[in-house]
């Protein structure tokens, strides 16, 4: 019975091979999206759960509210994990971690340059699984100055040579000892680096305030213990630690701070809902998003809906040429279920085939999927565990799925009717098949809207006025480097006719920003408002094209500049400031430093310096004269980038430091924050092309049998007097009309899907219905030059030679 079932459905392949090969071709399709969406979802849901204790490690993040302004940041204060540590038993252990970027690494003659450079404590290894190849857990980051290095970094500073106890220079100042080396980190961890030195290398290891944060804090709790029992401890345990600080940094105690309004707590974030599920400050990589796993899930399964949707329209389609085959068997003495078993047979079948394909789709294509991606996709052939048993589920889903209907479906005729011709070819007043093309289409089109839809937004986001001229502007990294040399080398370069202006700050629009709690001189020290501090020199309103509301910029005619703020018109308005003139702002330090007070000399108009997903956050800007600086803003003569960066690289080696030049642009430095973005929109427009391609090709197949199953109406037509336009016009209005419903259909849920992707982002377009007439326009055309061609040959089909088989 199998052996014959095998044959049959054989010989049904080769009877009809152009939709067989239609067929196969779209479940080829479908299976190879699904699976490289699979890969790319699965890699999303798991990250960090590589770690052992993964199920019961968190990170401690602050969430606070100050003047009715919230905030919520992963920075943490020094003090706070020896804290948890001695006052939480169920607390099993804690690490502090500090990513920092731009590290220069002296070995021999050979300078490099590590933007992936970690400080953390010595429990660094027993709270993460991260894997010691060399070095005794316990014992590597114990001893200041010392640090591990990972495989790949161990081999590109020191080739094959072991590195263990070897000395490293950072910065031209400091000497590390290497005393282990580690696997690379996975890149399904939600931060990366290639060194880990000892926290007590830096002095603010032992820094015992509670509102100076920056590192990141994060604990493992012991097995069986009740993470909500701990975070309901988590309040006392705060209050009770910050209580006498408090009272010195704002004068208050913590019950009057809580009777103002104000709110700071601890939260316990499980680290495997980090990646995505998490958008706070200092985030220590761009996170992904639950909403992008569910999105592109649901894309994956329509894919291969539209795939299956198109072997049920094909099958049922093709149901004449089936009848006799069904009327003979039934008349032979079998029944339903074995014509449902082997119709269903015959579609897993299919589905293999499909498979094989599928699987050869996907490897040739996984390399330009894994580029846009940034990710390393893919099955592993070997690991037979987890792939074939995946490739069989997917065979069995696809081929039962595709085949339920038609199997049904054809294993329904009754054998009189059919033996005695009753069954037309192509018949059905079934309307289920139009209704499965309505269903295909309407998926394509809300993909197809979607995508153009993430287009003009982000289109709008490249092309909208950040408040200053982000043009021409180069920023060179790590200025810090030319130590006392950095005003020199600012005047050299500003002697080449290429160079504009330049100036220096530390940090510039795309940075992570330094924050800041201020308040207003004269009103209560509690009502404060977390802002973003941006220190810079002279000329940097010059460089930047910034404008002014009022007042005036930092000038050298001016001794006292160093002691004033100009504020963006954000923070005036955070801090209720009608005339800025009359007013001093506080910035407050931690005791017994005693707080800074600001005159403000001039309001700058608001500028975006972090993702367009925020609104503008309040900024106090500080000028700095001298010390620690990160970047050099160099405006340029227009066209002349490349011969401007070949200038500022000389003048750079003139200075002799021994440091590497290192430069980017400013509007790439803030592209940083929308890589998902258009990661998204790349991989929108990929799988929405593939979903109309699949939609189409099951439509060119269904007109195919269309139109001949009606060579006889048409010949009949013909011979009436109908000419050849008319035909191709009642042919192609049939499928038209359906694909127009769609539209109709798809509309309102596209619209539903944008508008809640476009709430996102706290500027956005309105929703451009242009993209929803554009949509129709395409798939409507599409659809249209499908059909054509099957519609043209019908149409000049000779009546006589139709007409003489009847």
């Amino acid at each position: 019975m199998l052996r014959n079932y095998l044959l049959t459905t054989y010989r049904n392949m080769l009877r009809k091979p152009i939709f067989s090969l239609i067929n196969i071709l779209g479940l080829a399709i479908g299976m190879a999206a699904f699976m490289m969406i699979v890969l790319y979802v699965a890699d999303e849901l798991s990250y960090d759960r590589f770690h052992e204790k993964s199920d019961r490690m968190f990170r401690v993040t602050i969430h606070g509210v100050f003047a009715n302004n919230e905030f919520n940041t992963t920075y943490t204060s020094a003090p706070l994990a020896e804290a948890l540590q001695n006052e939480f038993p169920e607390v099993e252990n804690v690490s502090r971690i500090m990513l920092r970027n731009q590290h220069s690494v002296a070995i021999g003659d050979q300078t490099f340059i590590e933007d992936q450079w970690l400080y953390a404590d010595s429990t660094f290894f027993d709270v993460f699984s991260f894997e010691l190849i060399e070095g005794d857990p316990r014992k590597v980051l114990t001893e200041p100055r010392t640090l591990v290095l990972t495989e790949s970094t161990a081999r590109k500073w020191f080739g094959d040579e072991n590195p263990i106890g070897k000395t490293i220079i950072e910065n031209n100042r400091h000497h590390y000892i290497v005393t282990g080396i580690m696997k690379d980190v996975p890149a399904n961890s939600h931060f990366r680096f290639n060194v880990v030195a000892s926290f007590t290398t830096l002095t603010w290891h032992s820094n015992t305030s509670w509102f100076n944060q920056s590192a990141h804090t994060y604990v493992v709790l012991r097995e069986g213990a009740d993470v909500q029992e701990t975070q309901a401890k988590l309040p006392d345990f705060l209050y009770r630690s910050i209580n006498e600080q408090l009272k010195l940094f704002l004068g208050i105690s913590v019950d009057e701070f809580e009777q103002s309004g104000q709110l700071y707590r601890l939260r316990l974030q499980p680290v495997t809902q980090i990646h995505l599920n998490s958008q706070l400050e200092g985030e220590l990589d761009n996170n992904g998003s639950m909403a992008s796993v569910y999105l592109f899930s649901m894309i994956a399964l329509f894919i291969l809906l539209i795939a299956c949707i198109n072997f049920m329209n094909l099958s049922t389609a093709r149901s004449a040429w089936r009848a006799k085959e069904v009327g003979i068997r039934k008349a032979l003495g079998s029944d339903r279920s074995d014509l449902i078993r082997q119709f269903l047979g015959e579609s897993v079948l299919y589905a293999l085939v499909a498979a094989v394909l599928a699987v050869l789709l996907m490897e040739l294509s996984m390399p330009y999927f894994n580029l846009i991606t940034q990710k390393q996709l893919g099955f592993n052939l070997s690991n037979t565990v987890f792939f074939v048993p995946f490739l069989i589920v997917l065979i069995l889903f696809t081929g039962l799925l595709a085949g339920s209907y038609p199997a049904y479906y054809l294993s329904a005729f009754q054998p009189l009717e059919v033996l005695k011709g009753q069954i037309a070819k192509g018949a059905g007043r079934n309307r289920l098949r139009s209704y499965l093309v309505l269903l295909q289409y309407s998926i394509s089109i809300i993909l197809l809207i979607s995508t153009f839809v993430v287009y003009k937004q982000l289109k709008f986001i490249r092309d909208k006025n950040p408040g200053y001229k982000k043009e021409n502007v180069v920023l060179i990294k790590r200025v810090h480097g030319l130590g006392e040399k950095l005003d020199v080398f600012k005047q050299n370069i500003l002697s080449h006719p290429n160079i504009l202006s330049a100036s220096y700050a530390l940090d510039m629009p795309g940075d992570d920003f330094s924050t800041n709690s201020v308040g207003v001189a004269g009103r209560p020290l509690e009502e404060v408002n977390i802002m973003a501090v941006l220190f810079t020199d002279y000329d940097l309103e010059k460089v930047m094209g910034m404008r002014m509301v009022s007042g005036r910029w930092f000038s050298r005619e001016y001794g006292t500049d160093t002691a004033v703020a100009i504020v963006n018109e954000a923070a005036l308005r955070a801090l209720s400031i009608k005339d800025f003139t009359t007013e001093k702002i506080v910035m407050h330090s931690t005791p017994p430093h005693p707080h800074w007070v600001f005159p403000i000399i001039g309001v700058v108009k608001d500028f975006h310096f972090e993702s367009l997903h925020h609104g503008i956050r309040p900024m106090i800007i500080l000028l700095r004269t001298g010390g620690w600086f990160n970047r050099m803003a160099v405006r340029i003569s227009e066209g002349s980038y490349r011969e401007s960066l070949e200038i500022l690289e000389k003048k750079w080696n003139e200075m002799e430091t021994g440091q590497p030049f290192m430069y980017t642009s400013l509007d790439r430095n803030m592209e940083a924050f929308y890589r998902n973005d258009n990661r998204t929109q790349t991989l929108y427009a990929i799988f929405s092309i593939l979903a109309v391609f699949v939609a189409s090709l099951g439509l060119f197949g269904l007109a195919a049998f269309t139109t001949e199953s009606r060579t006889r109406e048409i010949s009949i037509r013909k011979v009436m007097g109908a000419g050849e336009r008319r035909i191709v016009m009642m042919l192609s209005v049939q499928f038209a009309r359906w694909v127009l419903l769609a539209n109709l259909l798809a509309w309102p849920l596209a619209w539903l899907l944008m508008d809640n992707w476009l709430n996102h982002f706290a500027y956005r377009i309105d929703m451009p219905w242009g993209s929803y007439l554009l949509a129709t326009v395409s798939t409507l055309l599409l659809a249209l030059l499908t059909v054509l061609y099957q519609a043209v040959k019908a149409a000049r089909t000779n009546p006589a030679e139709a007409l003489k088989y009847e």
